[in-house]
């Protein structure tokens, strides 16, 4: 799975039985760092949480973000494409490098030597999708 690549799932992992592919996802921020040579991915997850944290139930959270930061990036190709929709794929290559590819409204390819999930949020989103 995309997430086994990464460090700091663990509230992730209590989020979701069963945590959702990066399909169909919408990418709000995407911050290329040249000093220290980092990637900043912020995206929407493609469904809600299955175990909904207290303080987001009160809070009438029905969407969750999550921000990833890839460190020491190298081979960084991007161009932008149609529509707002990425599918995202994160993979463990060899020598513990993660390689990252998105296809559809952003287009391209990385290769970190980590990812780390930085913060997981909920949040209210009352704007219709495309």
């Amino acid at each position: 799975m995309w997430y086994d690549c990464l460090s700091g799932t663990d509230f992730l992992k209590r989020l979701y039985n069963k945590i959702p592919e990066l399909k169909s996802v919408i990418i709000e921020k995407f911050l290329v760092t040249y000093y220290g040579w980092t990637v900043l991915m912020v995206l929407d997850m493609p469904r809600w949480v299955d175990v909904i944290p207290k303080k987001w139930k009160l809070q009438g959270y029905n969407s969750v973000q999550i921000a990833i930061e890839f460190s020491a990036v190298t081979n960084l190709a991007f161009s932008a494409g149609k529509g707002k929709r990425n599918d995202i794929d994160m993979a463990a290559m060899d020598g513990n490098m993660v390689k990252v590819v998105m296809n559809g409204g952003m287009n391209g390819e990385f290769i970190a030597e980590a990812g780390v999930i930085q913060k997981i949020t909920g949040y209210i989103n009352d704007l219709s999708e495309e």
